[in-house]
């Protein structure tokens, strides 16, 4: 596959939008919204990122962005996660869409 990006999330195209293809890009389109970053407490997959508060040690509160991106643990990398461990499982267009649905009711929560 090309490293052909498609419109972020924050401009609304999502799985589920019209038209869209999950199959025209090999990366998870992450808006950087820190809202997954601000729910560890919330999956035992995370549970040890929690700080106490729920919130990942990582995130850094002013910035808004992890302070460790580019070392992040592999749970925290949606395509390094997936090529580790269900690549032969599912597609990477289902992980996308239950990773975007993810997000999607997180940010009808906040």
């Amino acid at each position: 596959m090309s490293n052909e990006k498609i419109i972020s999330n924050s401009s609304l195209l999502t799985p589920n939008s019209p038209g869209s293809s999950l199959l025209t890009h090999n990366y998870f389109d992450c808006d950087c919204c820190g809202l997954c970053c601000k729910n560890v407490g919330k999956t035992f997959m995370q549970a040890e990122l929690d700080r106490g508060d729920g919130v990942c040690k990582n995130f850094d509160d002013e910035t808004k962005l992890c302070k460790i991106y580019k070392s992040r643990p592999l749970v925290c990398n949606v395509d390094a996660y997936y090529e580790k461990f269900l690549s032969e499982k599912m597609s990477r267009e289902d992980f996308y869409k239950i990773n975007y649905k993810v997000c999607k009711k997180l940010k009808s929560n906040s």
